[in-house]
């Protein structure tokens, strides 16, 4: 039986990724089940990258001949190297791995990260954040990998801390075609290598090692100063290596000046591979630290454990879910002291570095096995082609069996967006304020609330200012109307558009659009929106019209009833501006001979 053909698209050597070594791994794996092409966008691939001789294609070449290919793997990292791959994906569905769960790196570069593309990311409380800072600080902030994972068939991510991070993003997303799978690791071969004297090391030095790129979200500064207060820096055989590329910000500055002052500490910089597990074979210690994770696993850490080294990390991120027997684990934000003391500790005590060390490689050769991975590998990618269409096919079912009337459900259809990963919407109407926004004082409120609600949006939520246009009987984006409130700059392709609704958006009434209201239902429209799943609440600023109608027009009395009528029907909860009105709308609804099913939940807010 001939294999499926895959088209492995990830960057690979000499690039300066841990990804290209990942993948020159996996593919030897993977190939035992699959007919295997690279897709790369390099203009060469390092020689003997494998023991198996892979077809080569260029992505432009890809783009033109994608259907010969029965399934596609993306690898994603948060770097440029993987910018080609997000305009493949819009085209070309595939299997995604998610290295890292932000990718504002990958989007910043080519693919330009501009005020368009970051709201419908992430909406308008990051445009507004923008105002504020510089778009480096934005892609800090906010992780900007929606628009890749809503066109994946399904997300392989190396840990559980980045669907932790989904959740904390999106609102209940649907991590059905989410596959965690372990981050392979080979068994080190530590047979030609270089050895101390290579390194310019002395035989008898006692190594303490760092893995990895430099930078402030590795701590390294506080691994230095540990180090310096401890008595490994008193003794002239015991040497810090940090093993990898030295950060180009200040940081990166000021750590290197430190060192200037040590002949027992040094970086570095970039080396190859050979080189790289030299220094892991001749390291006593390792140190692997994280702050602020960003969902990334650390491939060090779990290196300098498959080569038996004592390592000491933190409980940050993706690290807290490693076996605590296994490691010498620091709380997440630990004191320098108690790096020292972890230092000393292992410094002094061979047997300790001893047993860690032998149950971290167990670790690692039971739980990271290549053959083990790349099994899950592939019943993550087949299933993935299965799941997305599920998923689409079990929400409309679900829809269906609220709504019997087939005209009524294709209708409803129209209005919905059925996406697995998603920030549910607060649509804010403001139909009555964008019509003419008279200066009164509800309309006061209306503009600060709107600008409140959009610097400080729940979590997971985006707020979304929506009007209801009579002659298309729907309800639109306000997209011109709040870049103009905001004062949002470079947004020049927002453009009003209908809503697209999802399970649990919410519909907040916070202008008084009367009008509006009876419009929608008397069309029912609001019944539509209630069969996706949205909940409506409505702000009632007060009851004077009916309760003192001899201070208005005449017709405000009615006009006023039949709004308090129609959000009665529809409302799910009605937020008073104080106490007052809140016990008057209760006592009112009492008195309302109308009849209905239920009666909203009623609360305050002064």
């Amino acid at each position: 039986m001939s294999k499926l053909k895959l088209a492995y698209v990830s960057p690979f050597l000499p690039l300066k990724t841990g990804i290209a070594n990942y993948s020159a791994t996996l593919i030897l794996y993977l190939a035992e089940r699959y007919d295997i092409e690279l897709i790369v966008s390099q203009e060469n691939i390092e020689n003997n990258l494998s023991k198996i001789s892979f077809p080569i294609r260029s992505d432009e070449w890809f783009k033109l001949n994608y259907q010969h290919y029965d399934r596609v793997l993306y690898h994603f990292g948060n770097s440029r190297f993987h910018t080609y791959m997000i305009n493949l994906l819009k085209s070309i569905p595939g299997v995604i791995v998610l290295h890292d769960f932000y990718l504002s790196g990958a989007l910043s570069n080519e693919y330009t990260l501009n005020s368009n593309i970051l709201y419908h990311l992430h909406g308008y409380t990051a445009l507004s954040y923008l105002q504020e800072t510089s778009m480096a600080e934005v892609t800090s902030k906010y992780p900007c990998n929606k628009e890749i994972v809503e066109n994946a068939l399904g997300v392989i991510v190396h840990s559980d801390y980045s669907k932790k991070l989904a959740d904390r993003y999106y609102y209940k997303p649907s991590l059905d075609n989410w596959y965690k799978i372990p981050l392979l690791r080979e068994h080190p071969q530590k047979q030609d290598i270089f050895g101390k004297e290579d390194l310019d090391l002395p035989k008898d030095a006692f190594v303490v090692s760092s893995f990895g790129m430099l930078g402030a979200n590795k701590l390294n500064i506080k691994l230095l100063d540990a180090w310096i207060n401890s008595s490994l820096s008193l003794d002239p055989d015991a040497y810090l290596i940090f093993v990898g590329e030295n950060d180009t910000s200040e940081y990166g500055q000021i750590l290197q000046k430190k060192i200037n002052h040590y002949k027992n500490i040094k970086i570095t910089g970039w080396i190859d591979t050979k080189t790289f597990d030299s220094y892991l074979a001749i390291s006593d210690i390792a140190v692997q630290l994280r702050t602020s994770s960003r969902g990334e696993t650390s491939a060090a850490a779990l290196d300098t454990m498959n080569f038996s080294i004592a390592t000491i990390v933190n409980e940050n991120g993706s690290m807290s879910e490693l076996p605590q027997d296994t490691l010498f684990m620091l709380k997440d934000d630990f004191q320098t002291s108690e790096l020292t003391e972890a230092l000393e500790r292992l410094y002094k005590d061979r047997s300790l570095r001893n047993t860690l060390s032998q149950k971290a490689a167990e670790y690692i050769r039971t739980y990271h096995d290549p053959a083990y991975c790349a099994h899950l590998y592939y019943k993550a990618i087949e299933n993935g082609y299965t799941t997305k269409q599920w998923y689409e096919q079990h929400a409309i079912k679900e829809l269906s069996n609220h709504i019997q009337n087939i005209p009524q459900l294709v209708e409803t259809l129209s209005l919905s967006y059925f996406d697995s990963i998603a920030q549910r919407q607060i649509l804010v109407d403001i139909s009555s304020i964008i019509q003419e926004d008279l200066k009164t004082g509800i309309q006061r409120v209306v503009r600060s609330q709107l600008i409140q609600l959009i610097k400080n949006a729940p979590e997971n939520y985006r707020i979304e200012p929506v009007y209801f246009k009579e002659d298309e009987n729907a309800y639109f984006y306000a997209r011109s109307y709040t870049t103009t409130l905001l004062h949002l700059k470079d947004v020049d392709t927002l453009y009003d558009e209908p809503v697209h609704l999802n399970s649990h958006d919410i519909f907040y009434g916070l202008d008084l659009n009367a009008k509006e209201l009876s419009i929608c239902t008397q069309t029912r429209l609001y019944e539509k929106y209630r069969s996706l799943g949205v909940k409506f609440y409505f702000v009632v600023y007060d009851l004077l019209p009916v309760l003192t109608p001899h201070f208005f027009p005449p017709y405000m009395q009615e006009t006023h009833t039949h709004w308090l009528q129609n959000i009665i029907k529809v409302a799910d909860g009605l937020i008073c501006i104080s106490e007052t009105v809140a016990n008057q709308l209760s006592l009112w609804i009492q008195t309302d001979p109308r009849e209905r099913d239920s009666t909203p939940k009623i609360s305050f807010r002064s």
